[in-house]
């Protein structure tokens, strides 16, 4: 019986290329089967599309990182004197605004290592971010999430739109 081969394709966008690997798994394996580069010249809108196209990247499954302008901190709580949890539910907007600037934020609460509390804040530059859903719509490239770093912008954003971005 043959295996059926699904292919992948890993993208990582930074702010001065492109890169590219597509990748199968045959015999538990992942072998990687190609390794392409573009330089960027444009918006990330119009080199996203372009190098989706020029390499005919139209099958298989993504991953795609992309270096999006985010904004993070990090402050320790208390947890007896401080309800994190409704302290996001109730005082972090989705997206805010700062200067010319539209974010979309999210917040997370951890507990690392064992008793020592954090409230983890990050916001992501949307007009980017909606550039890049832009040209991987362009191309009808069968995206579904883009991913990567930080949480909990992942986690937020990809509940509320699917796609989640982040930063260098």
């Amino acid at each position: 019986m043959k295996e059926h081969k699904q292919k992948h394709t890993g993208l990582c966008i930074t702010k001065d290329r492109i890169v590219g690997t597509t990748a199968h798994i045959e015999n538990k394996t992942m072998i990687i089967t190609d390794a392409m580069e573009m330089k960027r010249s444009s918006t990330i809108d119009e080199d996203i599309a372009e190098f989706i196209t020029t390499y005919n990247l139209l099958e298989g499954t993504y991953s795609v990182v992309a270096c999006i302008q985010t904004e993070m901190t990090l402050a320790t709580y208390d947890p007896h004197d401080f309800d994190v949890k409704e302290f996001i539910k109730w005082n972090i907007e989705d997206t805010f605004n700062f200067g010319d600037h539209e974010f979309e934020l999210d917040a997370c609460r951890r507990e690392y290592p064992r008793h020592h509390y954090y409230l983890f804040l990050a916001a992501v530059d949307r007009h980017e971010l909606e550039l890049l859903r832009q040209g991987i719509r362009e191309t009808c490239a069968p995206v579904d999430t883009i991913d990567c770093w930080p949480l909990p912008v992942t986690y937020g954003l990809l509940h509320r739109t699917g796609t989640v971005t982040g930063d260098c």
